[in-house]
């Protein structure tokens, strides 16, 4: 098995071969560079090129906040390196490892670092308008889309941070807006209330707070006041008579509000709204273009950074090295530093779609800063944030908007770019099974509680002709069920045929009585949007996966203890990490809660990292597998709470493997008892005995023991 070592040396082979280079310096001197973070050196080569060896170093901060985004950034800030060497006249760079601080290149060019450095920040500030308001393009580093930033149903509570941009990218965010707009409206049914375009048109393109607060009231004023929307194409919409009075603006915004809401007996033309909003959009977009002083954003055009462009790259890259260059000029020290960072320049404002649930709550600044409205953060931090949302979107948390959570998981392992893109089609794959499995037994559920209730029936009814009807009603239901049963019986071997490991391992397919199945059957995913991501970083070869997937989803009380229980558990953790290794194929390195680093420490194949602890592969396969499959076979609660329980119960079993199981089958319907806080494991009822077969109890007390022995 390599050690990474030996992966950094035939990474670094690689490179050197790209780049002709093999002669010029040994792999195992780039790979002792690695390992040792090396920030530079150099080897001459023919025609008066060089060789370098260049650690790009961009830091990582780790708080919730941007930790996701400055991941993204830092990716971005990578390849745009690469193709600043790339544009910056003969020369080439290869990338041979990286952790998510660090990219360690071979340069092979005639430039020396300072002329390298200054093409590369000539790159990024050409480049950041397409990292703001790009669609996803990973070979670039920009993730994620600007639609995702627009899913926002209120326009009154800052759902959109322009005031991390410069005044110049208004036109540039304009455009992308307006564009966002028509692909939105055109891939909508506009089956419900229209709330999320309608609130992007009033907080985009509204004169003043009355209409950013009522979208209704500026659909109404578009109409009535601004000509952008013809009054009789309203009408239509709204299901009104060509010649129905509308009155004034009020009375209209009154007729939308109820329309949309289909409150009052009012409804509305799904195919004459979709071209009222497309009227108005394009519309819209002609008044700005003509008219750019009046319509280009003009409430919120204030708001904008009054930095250029320059001023921007400066702050994003304070901190970034390229070996013994710093790209940026260092700026002053701060007395009040950033509430994230805690070092740079607080100059973006405390929002909550930007700083989550957390806005305005006590941190260090609050002693110092008795302005509550002042800025609180860095603009580095906040464009980290900003680039987060952009990838995984917000959500309304009560009225203002937050960013969503998220469970990130990396991984190195050979890959190639469309193996990420074939790992994402498997991962949806599953979850679309689940969400058949699910389906199939709710109906199977139903089903069964009706032909339950039959049966009931039937032994109650005295009259025989009504007793017949019943029992016909209840062959009906009976058959209905065998049908029901069929298809999940089927949804059952559509995972196994998805999943084949889980058949050799002889674990369920029932996601109720599997652990990772049963979490990634929890994890609040949308079936409309995309919130599920497999992103490569770094360039080819051996590199680190990134997989971002949504939290487990909360209880009906909105709490989220399932999240907390499943990321507090290293068995829950590891039970997922083997599911996501199987899924992969590769025997590469896992880690949940732990950042990776290229060294001999955390850098072990076949080996899960969980905040930091390093757990072998095989000791997660004998010890907790064991534990997770009985604690998923003898709960019997299914959601969020049913989780919390098995994953309670497999952690006391993992403490005290025999002893809680003693508990438990003290407390199962199966020692002359009827009733049981636990489910009985398969098993049948044996006459000759007059007891059950509890072969299935002395498997698990055999795997158990073994387990004790180890503890």
């Amino acid at each position: 098995m390599e050690n990474v070592i030996e992966i950094v040396q035939r990474q670094a082979e690689d490179a050197l071969q790209r780049l002709s280079a093999l002669g010029i310096v040994t792999a195992e001197r780039v790979a002792e560079s690695v390992l040792r973070q090396t920030a530079y050196w150099e080897k001459p080569m023919p025609n008066d090129e060089r060789l370098l060896f260049l650690r790009f170093f961009s830091p990582v901060i780790q708080r919730e906040e941007v930790f996701l985004g400055n991941i993204l950034f830092n990716a971005f800030l990578s390849k745009a390196f690469a193709r600043a060497v790339a544009g910056n006249g003969p020369g080439r760079a290869e990338l041979v490892a990286n952790d998510l601080e660090s990219y360690y290149f071979l340069v092979r060019t005639t430039s020396d670092v300072t002329h390298l450095a200054d093409g590369f920040r000539a790159e990024v500030e050409r480049c950041l308008p397409d990292l703001f308001f790009g669609d996803q393009d990973e070979t670039r580093g920009i993730y994620g889309s600007l639609e995702t930033m627009l899913d926002f149903d209120k326009a009154n509570v800052e759902p959109f941070p322009i005031f991390i941009m410069p005044q110049v990218y208004a036109d540039r965010l304009e455009k992308a807006v307006r564009a966002s707009l028509l692909h939105k409206i055109e891939k909508s049914l506009l089956e419900r209330n229209p709330t999320s375009i309608i609130a992007n048109l009033a907080f985009f393109y509204s004169h003043d707070g009355a209409e950013m607060q009522s979208p209704y009231l500026f659909l109404a004023r578009l109409a009535m006041r601004y000509g952008i929307v013809g009054a009789d194409d309203l009408r239509q919409a709204l299901n009104l008579n060509k010649g129905a009075e509308l009155g004034d603006e009020a009375a209209v915004k009154k007729i939308i509000e109820n329309s949309f809401k289909q409150k009052e007996g009012r409804t509305f033309s799904s195919t004459h709204l979709r071209r009222v909003l497309m009227q108005a959009v394009v519309n819209l977009g002609k008044m700005v273009d003509e008219q750019p002083d009046e319509w280009r954003m003009s409430y919120i055009r204030s708001k904008f950074l009054l930095h250029d462009e320059n001023m921007l790259v400066d702050v994003l890259l304070d901190g970034v090295s390229l070996g013994y260059v710093t790209v940026s000029s260092p700026r002053k020290a701060v007395d009040v530093g950033c509430r994230i960072c805690g070092v740079k320049t607080i100059e973006a404002e405390d929002k909550s779609i930007l700083m989550g649930q957390n806005t305005h709550k006590f941190h260090n600044q609050s002693v110092k800063q008795k302005d509550k409205d002042k800025p609180k953060a860095c603009l580095r931090c906040a464009v980290c944030t900003y680039l987060m949302v952009k990838l995984i979107g917000s959500e309304a948390v009560g009225q203002p908007q937050v960013p969503k959570t998220y469970n990130l998981i990396f991984h190195y392992g050979k890959h190639i770019d469309d193996e990420a893109k074939q790992l994402t089609h498997r991962i949806d794959l599953i979850w679309g099974l689940l969400r058949k499995h699910r389906d199939a037994e709710q109906v199977r559920q139903e089903t069964a509680s009706q032909v339950k209730a039959l049966k009931e029936k039937v032994e109650r009814e005295k009259d025989e002709q009504e007793k017949r009807a019943l029992l016909a009603d209840q062959a009906q239901k009976e058959t209905e069920l065998q049908q029901a049963q069929a298809k999940v019986v089927q949804a059952e071997d559509d995972i196994f045929a998805a999943c084949p490991w889980l058949r050799d391992t002889g674990a369920s397919a029932t996601p109720a009585e599997n652990c990772s199945l049963d979490a990634l059957a929890n994890i609040q995913l949308s079936e409309a949007k995309t919130e599920r991501h497999v992103l490569g970083l770094g360039m080819g070869g051996y590199r680190m996966i990134l997989f971002v997937l949504p939290q487990i989803r909360r209880d009906k009380k909105g709490h989220d203890f399932a999240q907390h229980r499943f990321s507090d558990s290293r068995v829950t953790v590891t039970a997922l990490l083997s599911f996501l290794r199987q899924l992969c194929g590769c025997d590469g390195l896992y880690y949940y809660q732990s950042l990776p680093t290229l060294t001999p420490d955390a850098f072990q194949r076949d080996t899960f990292y969980v905040r930091n602890e390093p757990i072998g592969v095989q000791q997660a396969q004998q010890e907790y597998e064991v534990v997770t499959q009985l604690a998923w076979k003898l709960v019997g609660k299914r959601g969020s709470e049913g989780f919390v329980q098995k994953v309670v119960l497999a952690e006391k079993l993992l403490a005290d493997p025999l002893g809680t199981f003693s508990n438990v089958m003290r407390d199962s319907a199966i020692l002359g008892q009827n009733k049981g806080g636990y489910r009985r494991l398969p098993t049948t009822y044996r006459q000759d005995w007059r007891a059950y077969d509890l072969t299935e109890y002395a498997r698990f007390i055999q795997k158990l023991s073994k387990l004790q022995e180890v503890k």
